[in-house]
């Protein structure tokens, strides 16, 4: 990441390129060259914040999970700068939705920025960084599941995780770990205890 990008929050980047194209949309490919592939973690954040709204059209979380996989499986190669596909860079979304998600998530994000510093750098190195790049693309997995109410979770996870790799602070992402797993287990208790309701029912 360059000093510029580390001058300036991640959030009022991202803001500034959501107001940049108010009133049209944003493909993903946009989204990537409007922060000049500078960081896996700010265009991670940028695909997961509009994918926490927990109502969204069908197929839109799949998007950005496809989006956010092929990132972290990129993360998991190493490779020093993210790449989309053109089918997938083509996908795009209103530039406005990205402003709102970003406004709603604007408050915790600052605070979090605020507390940010360079810790824990083992995460962000050798096998540790592989595990934290298959981390996300299960999360990723996880938000692209056709389920309702499953995707406001992993999206928040991945956001707070992507945070943490663009400030370099291992806490935080070790916290968006923590609130992955969270996130999971709720999904799990959720669709597991509905599967079993659905059974009692028929078998009733």
């Amino acid at each position: 990441m360059t000093e510029e990008a580390r001058g300036e929050g991640a959030s009022a980047l991202l803001l500034a390129l959501a107001r940049s194209r108010r009133g049209g949309r944003l493909t993903l490919g946009e989204i990537a060259a409007g922060l000049g592939g500078r960081s896996f973690g700010l265009l991670l954040l940028a695909l997961a914040l509009p994918a926490w709204i927990p109502v969204l059209p069908p197929g839109v979380p799949s998007v950005f999970g496809l989006a956010i996989a092929l990132l972290a499986l990129q993360m998991a190669l190493r490779r020093p700068r993210p790449w989309l596909p053109g089918a997938v860079a083509r996908r795009g979304l209103a530039a406005a939705r990205l402003e709102r998600a970003l406004l709603r998530a604007r408050p915790w994000l600052q605070r979090l920025e605020g507390l940010c510093r360079e810790r824990q750098r083992w995460l962000f190195e050798g096998p540790a960084a592989v595990l934290l790049a298959l981390w996300l693309l299960l999360l990723a997995l996880a938000l692209m599941v056709p389920l309702p109410m499953t995707n406001s979770g992993p999206a928040a996870a991945i956001a707070l995780t992507a945070l943490g790799l663009v400030e370099r602070d291992g806490l935080v992402v070790l916290g968006g770990i923590l609130l992955g797993l969270l996130g999971l287990a709720v999904i799990a208790l959720f669709w597991g205890g509905a599967w079993l309701g659905l059974q009692w029912l028929l078998g009733g």
